[in-house]
């Protein structure tokens, strides 16, 4: 069984220590980090970590903030934001910044069962807020993304770049992509560095992944 490095970075004393009584229990994890602000977190190496659990709404420099750095200091980790807010706004911005999962604190007498899921899949949404990013999903379909291009759920990839994302998600090599679109190898490889910089992923596995959970394959 893997044994996994944590890092908690939450401002609510009571929910964090709760929530590290109950990772513990799990028995996956070998070492817990713990930070009250993501400026105390940012001081830290944390290459070792695997899992990053951030609360959305920290004091000073913000969940979302922190996620974008982390997204850069540790590309391989998986972030999973912690909220109490149920916006589909916030969770789909949060996504797009690079989380890789978004669950409710309300959750958290079933986190153990949310965990398996994160540690098999590598994301996790709760369900109460995947109902809320079908229905962002929705309105974005019967919006214009030339009048609203925020709420396009493909809007920050380029139209070569989907392209290329639907071939590699219907399992097409780098050459036979090249073939199809009739273009050079090194243009498709291009684009596919694109895609994980704008989704936030540092490998196809993840960029599939992340992919799917924002609904941009079709």
């Amino acid at each position: 069984m893997n044994a996994y490095k944590i890092a908690i970075i939450e401002d609510d004393l009571k929910f964090r220590k709760e929530f590290t009584t109950l990772l513990h229990k799990t028995n996956k994890i070998s070492k817990i980090f713990e930070f009250n602000s993501a400026e105390l977190c940012l001081k830290e190496d944390l290459k070792e970590v695997t899992f990053f659990f951030i609360d959305i709404g920290l004091d000073g420099m913000t969940g979302n903030e922190l996620l974008v750095q982390l997204g850069d200091l540790y590309p391989k980790a998986i972030k999973i934001m912690l909220t109490t807010l149920k916006s589909q706004t916030e969770l789909f911005n949060t996504l797009r910044a690079g989380a890789m999962g978004y669950i409710l604190k309300s959750d958290l007498l079933r986190i153990e069962e949310i965990l398996t899921i994160i540690f098999n899949k590598g994301f996790y949404i709760s369900p109460e807020l995947a109902v809320h990013l079908v229905m962002y999903f929705k309105l974005a379909n019967q919006t214009n993304s030339k009048q609203n291009p925020n709420l396009s759920s493909a809007s920050f990839l380029t139209d070569s770049e989907n392209r290329v994302l639907q071939k590699l998600s219907e399992g097409y090599s780098v050459q036979e992509i090249a073939s199809a679109l009739r273009v050079k190898e090194s243009t498709i490889r291009f684009h596919i560095r694109g895609i994980y910089k704008a989704l936030h992923v540092s490998n196809r596995v993840q960029m599939l992944k992340k992919a799917n959970l924002l609904g941009i394959l079709s």
